[in-house]
């Protein structure tokens, strides 16, 4: 998996969603919704507002 180290570095890591610790998932599949999709959603809206323009940096 790759990650977009740019828009990483120009975020604010104190409100960046934390992954779902190992105990927090049940490795079933059967979860709606996975504690891991609610992470992916939350990080994906948290780079979608801390996203900078090349004209903002």
């Amino acid at each position: 998996m790759q990650t977009d180290n740019t828009i990483i570095a120009s975020t604010d890591q104190k409100d960046k969603p934390q992954r779902p610790s190992t105990d927090e998932c049940c490795g079933g599949g059967s979860c709606c919704p996975c504690v891991w999709d609610e992470y992916r959603e939350a990080l994906k809206t948290w780079r979608d507002k801390n996203a900078q323009s090349p004209t903002q940096k």
